[in-house]
């Protein structure tokens, strides 16, 4: 028995020291130990523990249990060239002795672990571009098998080498924790259930700065992330980091000699934060979101809102501001919500990702100065020009009132990226508004529906893939513009400061001024993905009080200029795919499309109030000219234009390569359809005067005055063909034309042809040119005036042809000027004028020009008539040929002021005058040949001649016959052979007490015995001849014979006289030139 107690003692105290032992080793080979361990850890990360501090129970107090709960006062790690420090290390396992056995330490093996501080120094190497090296290990984890995890701190700092002069750390988390949560969820069966789950939460510093603070919480299903980040905050302290991380970059190209490469996240950090520093953007606000993973079916919800900050007076910070425009702020009453989600694929859809952005409304106020801001952030910029600068400050210097604008999200912006194809974006429909209000411009614009399907963001031209699907766009929106001008803009001066014009100065005389301008347009946009529409409406127009147009000497001022447009107008452009088969096999050709455009001209209204062209100074007029007024003048259009402006079939091919077929141009397309409009114009007040300068005053002469101006117009286009029907009206005058213009195609040149038909009082004539030709007061002209022309212009091989006839019918025309008139004459007359120029070739590099006029048969018959003698059965027929030629230079004064070539007129004339007959058997009018004609008298009474022109005391009787025979030669006249004789048996002549004989007896008393014969004289024979030089020298001589009462012999009287006719016609003018003169001073 004793032996038995003994060897059990000896058995325990054997034990006892083996154990005592095996505790000494472990004390003294724990660090080596632990090392071990934590290397088999880190070893997956190619992480290297380089040292390790291990404190454990005293050997006295030890216990197994001791090694379940570790404690390591440091611990220090190298990552490559980066250390990384652990202090106050404290380590639970779950089996302690487990894991000292199996010199392994998995995740799984630790239930808790808190860390007082991390320090991590970077190295070198961690800031350049390296190669990514492979790690296929996959390391599973269970939610449940992750232990709780504190973190007090994480201080991350730059390599040691700029730690004097950054000596804080640039990265730093607080309080990182990692705990179990457990929360009661209810079931279907209303019974509570515990839900275990893991919540990581923390705060992280950038540059000493709190830049984030989130809570993950991890669920078996779910995970979900909650974050909030302050924007300023954030900004501020990556452009530190940045500064940091230039300051080392800088000090290593320095030692290095060269420049440094830089990691992808340097590079691109720099570009951001200097970006950011160019723009000098402040961005203020508070980021907050909750993002959810759903583990089971693999989808991700993202919810994100940004919340307006306040400042520490009370006012609200804008989101987005920058120094450089101080006044332009984006700023938000309400917090911006948006979300971004991702749903994976499933049996009938892709993997989808989707960004929303909430309804919202940004209103800002733009003042004058802050406009200034803006001008001059653009004159920074190279690509403007420096005048531009000055002429947007003149313009900026007016808009004394401030610039409102507002732009509202109404519905949800909703935009989703396929992940199968990341080229194209889907966007839902939405809606949104954008309203700028200032007193001088109102712009509104609504987009109540906006689609997109499949819209194309990747580059065209890197990919030839033409297999990707077309965009399916839907747009409906409405614009409405307002501007209400209340200064003068000079856009001549606004152009070249945009480099719209030529560098040439400009000059004082060379303006455009816009005074009071209001434009207003009122449009809607409709777009799909095959075609787009927008609609001008109704209420769209253009009104300007003043445009000024200011040219050497001239201006051209309209005052009240507009146009309105009074029906929709609308273009359309359609583009869609066509289906063709290329095989047997019927196979869809998917390059192929058609294109169309169309243009919708509506009704509208054009016109001003009042027109003027005239000479800025008329002292300073040297050479002829014209100036115009015009009174109000209006265009209404009624039509229904539909333009295709393109129509064709494009073969994507056949694009890249060209094609070798020839389309027809714009312009011949737009000619080749049919179209109708309906004009009326209409015009008043219209003035045209003629400038001539003299030597002493400048004269003004009317070239046209009209009170009143209608047309209507009816134009058709079809075929290249285009007629018009017009109904004019001049004042009284009416008119009515019809016109046909071809329009050229097939190389085939313009041609015009029409019909102008005139009938009409002549009265209404005479009205008309009253306010042009000062007419005599006491003219009156009636009748009927009828005219029918027709004619035709044609243009071939540098050849212009024209060609009109016209019918002229006068029909009962009566007209009297005092006391002398004409009743009941009719005029007919059936004219051709021709008229060809022909343009300069290099065949014929001269241009010329030549005419004729054709009359035949032109006849004018005139029942009475009354010139100081009556004149009865007047009939006159002519034939007229009038050509002019520019070839052919004037011979004769006469040829120069008519500007006629050659002129033949063929002139017969006859009519009852004084009891008798006068008679133009033959006259030719020939300027550039010889001319002759004669005048012929037969059976004229000379008591019918005394009887009309009546002379106090004389009386006389007798027929007389007589001929004066003219020559025209080289514009001069001259006459031969004139006389005028009495008819045997003569007659009688009888004077008593006329006072012009009885001033010859007072004054020349030798020739008393003359008067004493003419008081009862029987003539057998009175004769007389008439001769004119082609100077106007003229002489007359009269020779009479017979019986004197109280004298027995015979009488025999010769009487000549001589004088040149020419001065005494100047010298009967010169009165009454001075009473044109006075009346026209007059009037």
């Amino acid at each position: 028995m004793a032996v038995r107690i003994f060897t059990v003692k000896r058995l325990f105290l054997l034990c006892f020291f083996i154990i005592a032992l095996g505790l000494v080793l472990l004390q003294q080979n724990f660090r080596p130990i632990a090392l071990n361990l934590i290397n088999s850890l880190t070893e997956p990360y190619n992480i290297e523990v380089i040292d390790v501090d291990v404190k454990l129970t005293e050997l006295t107090q030890f216990k197994l249990t001791d090694l379940n709960h570790l404690y390591f006062p440091w611990l220090q790690l190298r990552y490559q060239d980066s250390f990384i420090e652990f202090r106050d290390i404290k380590l639970d396992l779950k089996d302690g002795y487990h894991t000292l056995k199996n010199m392994s330490l998995a995740v799984e093996d630790i239930n808790a672990l808190h860390i007082r501080d991390i320090q991590v120094t970077l190295g070198d190497s961690f800031f350049k571009r390296q190669e990514q090296g492979e790690n296929s290990d996959n390391i599973g984890l269970s939610i449940n098998q992750i232990p709780q995890i504190t973190l007090d701190n994480i201080s991350v700092y730059l390599p040691k080498s700029l730690q004097k002069k950054v000596p804080s750390p640039v990265l730093r988390t607080s309080k990182l924790q990692l705990t179990h949560v457990e929360s009661a969820k209810k079931t279907t069966d209303a019974l509570q259930k515990t839900d275990t789950h893991q919540v990581l939460s923390g705060t992280v510093n950038l540059m000493e700065q709190q830049v984030l603070a989130f809570e993950l919480a991890l669920a078996q299903t779910q995970w979900t992330l909650s974050h909030q980040t302050d924007f300023n905050t954030l900004l501020s302290s990556m452009t530190e980091f940045n500064r940091a991380l230039t300051l080392m970059a800088s000090d290593e190209a320095l030692g290095n000699n060269s420049a440094v490469s830089q990691s992808d996240f340097v590079t691109g950090l720099d570009d951001f934060v200097t970006s950011i520093d160019a723009l000098a953007i402040d961005v203020n606000g508070l980021w907050q979101s909750d993002t959810q993973l759903d583990l089971i079916h693999g989808s991700i919800n993202s919810q994100h809102q940004i919340i307006p900050v306040t400042a520490s007076s009370g006012d609200a910070l804008p989101l987005i501001s920058s120094r450089l425009l101080s006044g332009i702020k984006f700023s938000s009453d309400s917090p911006i919500d948006f979300s971004i989600n991702y749903l994976p694929m499933s049996d009938t859809a892709p993997a989808m990702t989707t960004f929303e952005l909430q309804p919202l409304t940004w209103q800002q106020r733009t003042t004058q100065l802050q406009l200034a801001d803006i001008n001059a952030l653009l004159s920074r910029t190279e690509f403007v020009d420096t005048s531009f600068t000055a002429h947007a400050n003149q313009l900026l210097s007016k808009m004394a009132k401030p610039v409102d604008w507002s732009i509202s999200l109404k519905k949800p912006l909703t935009i989703e990226m396929p992940l199968d194809d990341t080229s194209v974006i889907n966007v839902l429909p939405t809606s949104a508004s954008l309203l700028v209000k200032h007193d001088t411009v109102t712009t509104a614009l609504d987009i109540n529906d906006f689609t997109v399907d499949s819209l194309s963001i990747a580059n065209s031209a890197a990919s030839n893939d033409n297999s990707s699907p077309l965009n399916r766009m839907t747009l409906n929106s409405r614009l409405d513009f307002s501007l209400n001008q209340h200064h003068p803009i000079e856009l001549i001066e606004l152009s070249e400061g945009l480099a719209l014009t030529s560098t040439e100065s400009s000059g004082s005389d060379k303006r455009i001024t816009l005074d009071g301008s209001r434009i207003k347009f009122t449009a809607n946009a409709r777009a799909d993905n095959q075609s787009i529409k927008v609609t001008l409406l109704p209420q769209s127009g253009i009104h300007t009080e003043k445009l000024n147009v200011y040219m050497p000497q001239k201006t051209l001022s309209f005052e009240s200029l507009h146009w309105q447009l009074t029906q929709p107008s609308s273009i359309e452009h359609i583009q869609a795919p066509i289906e063709t088969s290329t095989d047997i096999n019927q196979s869809t050709d998917i390059n192929q499309a058609t294109r169309k455009s169309t243009l919708n001209i509506g009704n509208f209204a054009l016109g001003f109030d009042r027109f003027s062209f005239k000479t800025n100074d008329i002292k300073q007029v040297l050479n002829e000219t014209f100036e115009v007024e015009l009174g109000q003048f209006e265009i209404n259009a009624t039509q229904n234009i539909a333009l295709l402006l393109g129509s064709s079939n494009i073969n994507e091919t056949d694009h890249r390569h060209g094609s070798a077929t020839s389309k027809m141009s714009t312009l011949e397309t737009l000619l080749a359809q049919s179209n109708q409009t309906q004009l009326n114009w209409s015009l008043q007040d219209v003035q045209i005067d003629k400038l001539i300068p003299s030597k002493t005053k400048l004269r003004r002469y009317k070239v046209l005055r009209l009170d009143d101006i209608s047309l209507s117009q009816h134009l058709n286009l079809q075929h290249q063909l285009l007629t018009g029907s017009e109904q004019w009206q001049l004042d009284e005058l009416i008119l009515s034309s019809y016109h046909l213009l071809r329009l050229p195609q097939q190389n085939m040149p313009v041609s015009l042809a029409g019909q102008w038909l005139v009938d009409t009082e002549l009265a209404s004539v005479v009205n008309t040119l009253e306010q042009t030709q000062m007419l005599p007061e006491n003219l009156s002209i009636s009748g009927n005036n009828k005219l029918k022309a027709g004619f035709a212009l044609n243009e071939s091989q540098g050849v212009s042809l024209f060609e009109m006839k016209f019918e002229q019918q006068v029909s009962q025309l009566d007209a009297q000027y005092n006391e002398n008139y004409f009743n009941n004459a009719n005029l007919t007359a059936n004219c051709q004028f021709n008229w060809q120029q022909v343009h300069s070739t290099p065949i014929q590099p001269t241009t010329y020009s030549q005419s004729r006029l054709l009359c035949q048969q032109a006849e004018l018959n005139i029942a009475d008539a009354y010139v100081g003698i009556n004149l009865e059965n007047i009939q006159l027929k002519t034939n007229v040929s009038l050509g002019k030629n520019d070839e052919i230079p004037a011979n004769n004064w006469l040829q120069e002021i008519s500007g006629l070539s050659d002129t033949d007129v063929n002139l017969t004339a006859s009519g009852d005058l004084l009891d008798g007959e006068f008679l133009v058997p033959e006259f030719y009018l020939k300027l550039h040949d010889k001319s002759e004609g004669y005048f012929v008298l037969n059976g004229i009474s000379l008591e019918a001649l005394l009887a009309a022109q009546p002379q106090v005391g004389v009386y006389a009787n007798g027929i007389f016959d007589g001929v004066l025979p003219a020559s025209l030669v080289d514009g001069k006249v001259t006459i031969a052979g004139g006389h005028l004789a009495a008819r045997k048996p003569g007659g009688l002549i009888q004077v008593s007490n006329n006072p012009a004989l009885e001033q010859i007896r007072t004054t020349q008393p030798h020739l008393d015995f003359v008067v004493q014969t003419l008081e009862h004289l029987e003539y057998s024979q009175l004769s007389s001849s008439f001769d004119m030089a082609e100077n106007g020298d003229a002489s007359l001589k009269v020779q009479v014979k017979g019986q004197s009462q109280d004298i027995e012999r015979p009488i025999h009287l010769n009487y000549s006289h001589e004088e040149n006719l020419f001065q005494l016609y100047k010298s009967t003018q010169i009165g009454n030139q001075l009473q044109n003169d006075i009346e026209r001073s007059v009037k």
